[in-house]
């Protein structure tokens, strides 16, 4: 730990190697105890509230994590973060009072974990387990984005929902199921589809007995806003259906959507939206399709024009929909 008289040429040193990540880890590789140094920096440079250097040491870490977030862009980086025990070290930086350090590690880690050796390695040091504990901690709605897109990046992996479903995921995601920030919504709304996707996901997800209710809700709320970006709302509809085309594979599915009138909002949906989304416009078909192994929807579908809306989509350009509008057709 350096003397504080030195402390203020190293924020200037790493402020000015912050401009390119490629830049700062050739720099970082021909002085490798910079490593060393910036990371000792980012987890441990701290001082009591009442220190009269408090604030340069705050600064001194939000640079050291800017590095480390340079580092995470670059491919070969990953390996020797790992190696370093960089990464299992990096629930240190959690914790950490500055908000912008959370923002630029989370966003660092976002970037490690676009690849399969980034998410092998984040599994591997548990990061998976303590940022969703974050979700019940984290009071910044920005970090707690960045924490719901991180969780839904390590969810590709195999084991990552079994994981996530032992650490109670689903009661985490909860606290955000109806937040006002759209951003934070729509990833928490992404993490539930992505959680679905497995065999105990779809179970337990029915099981809870709120969430299809509440995604069903979500779709009529949001079929309806002409005041957000609807780009967004649009990607938020994709994630419900995306959602209930999941759990509609399970009996218990198919009942509550069509007991909540899932059916009938769906096609609203189709009638207002599809046009412009062919992913929504696929989710949907899928899942009508599947809820109507349901005796009482297939009943509902083949009264007034449901049948005939269906079949509009086997004249599809789209390859898919028109694959699935057939399969969902016969099966009403």
């Amino acid at each position: 730990r350096p003397p504080r008289s030195t402390l203020f040429p190293y924020t200037t040193l790493f402020r000015s190697q912050l401009q390119n990540a490629e830049e700062v880890y050739k720099y970082a590789m021909d002085n490798s105890p910079l490593f060393d140094t910036i990371f000792y920096y980012m987890q441990h440079f701290k001082t009591e509230p009442e220190d009269q250097y408090k604030k340069w040491y705050d600064e001194t870490r939000v640079l050291a994590s800017m590095c480390f977030k340079q580092f995470c862009k670059v491919a070969d980086v990953k390996e020797k973060l790992k190696v370093c025990k960089y990464i299992e070290e990096i629930h240190l930086s959690f914790e950490d009072e500055v908000e912008d350090v959370r923002i630029n590690v989370y966003l660092g880690l976002l970037y490690y974990s676009q690849s399969r050796y980034g998410i092998d390695a984040l599994l591997e040091n548990h990061v998976l387990e303590q940022i969703i504990k974050k979700l019940t901690e984290e009071k910044s709605l920005i970090v707690i984005n960045l924490i719901l897109m991180l969780i839904n990046e390590i969810l590709n992996a195999y084991t990552a929902p079994q994981i996530a479903l032992k650490e109670e995921i689903l009661l985490n995601l909860k606290l955000y199921i109806n937040c006002q920030d759209l951003n934070v919504l729509e990833n928490t709304i992404l993490n539930y589809g992505s959680i679905a996707i497995c065999e105990e996901g779809k179970k337990q997800c029915v099981e809870e007995g709120t969430i299809i209710k509440n995604f069903i809700q979500k779709l009529k709320q949001f079929n309806s806003d002409d005041k957000n970006d609807q780009n967004q709302v649009n990607r938020i509809l994709v994630g419900c259906t995306r959602f209930l085309m999941n759990v509609s594979i399970l009996n218990r599915g198919k009942e509550e959507i069509f007991e909540n009138e899932g059916i009938e909002i769906m096609f609203n949906l189709l009638n207002s939206r599809g046009k412009n989304d062919e992913q929504l416009v696929l989710n949907i078909i899928q899942c009508i399709g599947n809820v109507a192994e349901e005796h009482r929807a297939r009943k509902l579908l083949r009264t007034g024009n449901y049948l005939d809306i269906i079949r509009q989509y086997n004249q599809s350009e789209n390859e898919l929909i028109k694959e699935q509008a057939k399969i969902t057709e016969e099966i009403i």
